[in-house]
C-alpha cells in the first residue's frame, strides 16, 4: 500500500524529496524568465505555481507535451487559466521522473519564447 511505501522510504527523506525536487523545479522555471505566483514565503513545497509572465500558450504547450513527451502540466483554472501553470513534484516523483518534464520543457519553450 502507499502507507507501506511512504514508512519504508521514512518520513523526513520522503520530505527532504519533495523539496529538493520543488527547488530543482523552482530553479529550472525562474531561470526561464518566469515569476512564481504566490508572494515571498507562500510557495508551496509540494508544487510551484508560476505566473505564466512570458505569456506562453499553455494549451498549445501542454497538447506538445502531452503527445510528444506523454507528460502535461497544470495550466490553470478559473479566473487563473492561462494566466499560471503549476508543476507538482509530490507523491512518487524522483529526480529522474522530474528531469524527464524539464527535459522535455527545455526541448519545447524556445518554439514559444522566439
Amino acid at each position: 500500500s502507499k502507507l507501506d511505501d511512504i514508512k519504508a522510504e521514512g518520513l523526513a527523506s520522503r520530505y527532504a524529496r519533495h523539496a529538493r525536487l520543488n527547488a530543482t523545479v523552482r530553479a529550472f522555471v525562474l531561470a526561464k524568465g518566469f515569476k512564481l505566483f504566490p508572494k515571498e514565503g507562500y510557495g508551496s513545497v509540494s508544487l510551484n505555481c508560476f505566473a505564466n509572465t512570458l505569456n506562453l500558450d499553455l494549451g498549445t504547450l501542454n497538447k506538445i507535451l502531452k503527445t510528444k513527451h506523454q507528460l502535461v502540466i497544470d495550466g490553470g483554472y478559473g479566473k487563473l487559466k492561462g494566466k499560471t501553470f503549476r508543476i507538482s513534484n509530490m507523491g512518487n516523483e524522483t529526480s529522474e521522473t522530474m528531469q524527464e518534464l524539464l527535459d522535455a520543457l527545455d526541448a519545447e519553450l524556445p518554439a514559444f519564447l522566439s
